[in-house]
């Protein structure tokens, strides 16, 4: 694969990102189909563009708590949160 491939690849999962992060989605609507129409199998884009996507929530978690957005120290939000994530789980699992 040459450097123009890879560059352009860099630039459009970035604006991509961009755009997931200011509209709340996005991401995986517009990376999944480009991967897929570039030659690369479905078996491998969706399990990355799910991992992205499961690292970018964690990371946008984090920071909401770091900016108490939301205190996960609290009982509700933590069950809440608790049981939204072993749901998510399950569903990737199953």
């Amino acid at each position: 694969m040459d450097i123009f491939i890879i560059s352009l690849l860099f630039v459009v999962a970035l604006l991509a990102q961009v755009v997931d992060i200011v509209l709340g989605m996005g991401f995986g609507t517009i990376m999944t189909p480009l991967l897929i129409e570039m030659g690369y199998s479905p078996m491998v884009v969706l399990p990355v563009v799910l991992l992205l996507q499961a690292i970018a929530g964690f990371m946008a978690g984090f920071m909401h708590h770091f900016y108490e957005n939301i205190n996960f120290l609290n009982k509700k939000n933590l069950k809440v949160s608790s049981i939204f994530i072993s749901m998510g789980v399950l569903g990737a699992i199953g």
